[in-house]
């Protein structure tokens, strides 16, 4: 039996085809496969955007140091701080 020209009604724009359904899909999950395959590879090569990762990386280290340092900072600061009101209330009394 013989080919005949289907209707794509999923939005091709009233296209006519003369292959049938499986086939039409067959050949478009090759073409985005390979279309797929071609992003990731230029995604992969691709070295503009490495700066700014590598930037965004390190302000992120920088600060989750700043942070843990100045927390077991802070416990020594209160205690000075606890320190000095203590001797200057003892000094107004």
């Amino acid at each position: 039996m013989r080919d005949r020209a289907e209707f794509d009604g999923e939005g091709s724009h009233g296209e006519v085809r003369s292959t049938p359904g499986w086939a039409w899909r067959a050949k478009c999950e090759s073409v985005e496969s390979r279309d797929m395959k071609n992003l990731f590879n230029r995604f992969v090569r691709e070295e503009e955007g490495q700066d700014i990762i590598e930037y965004s990386l390190l302000a992120a280290f920088i600060s989750i140091s700043g942070y843990l340092i100045l927390q077991s900072i802070g416990t020594n600061v209160n205690t000075i701080y606890t320190k000095v009101q203590t001797a200057t209330t003892a000094a107004s009394s």
